[in-house]
């Protein structure tokens, strides 16, 4: 494997934990589990903070998922 290859399968991986990560932290708010200005950062709501995190997998994931 090519030292290209395992940096797309490293940034797949570490995007599809970001993504479990937001999905089980956003499933916490909205069972009450965790108040929603725990991930507040910088002064911002933790709804974004959750979308933030979600977007940043996402992004990760489609540059790790590029195939030649």
């Amino acid at each position: 494997m090519s030292r290209a290859n395992a940096i797309r399968s490293a940034l797949l991986v570490l995007g599809v934990v970001l993504i479990a990560l937001s999905a089980i932290l956003c499933l916490a708010v909205l069972t009450n589990l965790m108040p929603a200005d725990a991930v507040a950062v910088a002064g911002h709501s933790g709804v974004r903070g959750i979308g933030g995190i979600a977007v940043a997998g996402c992004l990760l994931a489609a540059l790790g998922s590029d195939d030649d």
